[in-house]
């Protein structure tokens, strides 16, 4: 997918047509090679995605030497069980370019000459799943959010 300067590519797995609600995982990685300075990812594939639903790991890899991407990850679902098509999984990719490109404006000639003088105002954060039984996971939510989550 493209819009202006960016490119957007992305994987997904869906399960849907069960007794629960859909899940659709979606890996993606933005990139912009003009305003930005990105270098995309050599290859973007989906890791050996398992056929039963009863544990979901599903992970992609990205190759090379990547550099100014966005990598992200979204759940969709509907509640119904019905599957979320290509058309949603697409409008929302959509939307979330447009918040990136909006958010990301910068005076692109000072980034490229200094691609560094942004890092202080970045925030970078790996990725933390909580493992373990209901109650341990619910341990570990913080208080104020602890009625927005349901573990298990």
């Amino acid at each position: 997918m493209y819009r202006s300067n960016q490119r957007l590519k992305y994987h997904a797995y869906s399960i849907y047509a069960a007794d629960d609600p859909s899940i659709t995982e979606v890996f993606y990685y933005i990139s912009d090679e003009f305003s930005w300075g990105s270098m995309s990812p050599k290859t973007f594939t989906r890791l050996e995605w398992p056929s039963a639903t009863d544990a979901l790991v599903n992970a992609v890899r990205a190759t090379g030497a990547p550099g100014s991407i966005l990598m992200g990850y979204t759940l969709l679902s509907k509640g119904n069980g019905e599957e979320v098509t290509e058309f949603e999984i697409m409008a929302v990719l959509e939307k979330t370019m447009n918040i990136v490109r909006n958010f990301m404006r910068t005076d692109v000639a000072a980034d490229l000459q200094n691609p560094c003088r942004k890092l202080s105002e970045s925030h970078i954060e790996p990725v933390v799943y909580l493992k373990g039984s209901n109650e341990s996971i619910m341990a570990q939510v913080p208080p104020f959010v602890n009625s927005d989550v349901t573990a298990g």
